[in-house]
């Protein structure tokens, strides 16, 4: 299928009622929506960088996407978040931002601090309240320019999931 130069294709996710499949163009921070029977997009709607996780609602009328990298706050870390972005399918427009907490800590050999990074894959619970977001947590307050303590291997990276109430 003909694609844009550059687009990265990453997620892709078929609504439910079968009219629609839609992309994310990670390269280009583009969500697109195809026809699977036409094989052929009808449109595009900017999302933002790095685009890549999707879900979509069981009656087809919302889609969820995730940002892969989330956005760097180089002086203030605490205002770093995951994000997860709402579409309506009937318009094609964004309609929510949810953002994922920065966990402010502590450190220790069961908990880290950081910010929910790398949102590669999300699922709507059966009933459709809830979103799941899997991701991987970076500790982005700790280090030498950050909080002067050296990053350790229990505190440096760990998995997090966030449940977001749709």
């Amino acid at each position: 299928l003909p694609l844009p130069r550059g687009a990265r294709p990453m997620g892709i996710a078929f609504s439910p009622n079968g009219a629609a499949a839609y992309v994310t163009y990670m390269g280009l921070g583009r969500l697109a929506r195809w026809d699977p029977a036409a094989r052929a997009e009808t449109g595009s709607l900017d999302v933002g960088l790095h685009p890549r996780a999707l879900a979509v609602s069981a009656d087809s009328t919302r889609i969820f996407v995730g940002r892969f990298i989330s956005p760097v706050a180089p002086f203030n870390p605490a205002s770093e978040v995951g994000q997860v972005q709402e579409v309506g399918a009937a318009a094609f427009s964004v309609t929510r931002l949810f953002t994922l907490a920065h966990d402010a800590g502590p450190d220790t050999e069961s908990s880290g601090r950081g910010t929910p990074n790398y949102l590669v894959q999300m699922a709507i619970s059966p009933d459709g309240q809830r979103l799941w977001v899997p991701s991987k947590k970076d500790n982005v307050d700790r280090g030498s320019f950050r909080d002067g303590l050296t990053p350790g291997q229990d505190s440096t990276v760990r998995s997090i999931i966030s449940k977001l109430d749709l």
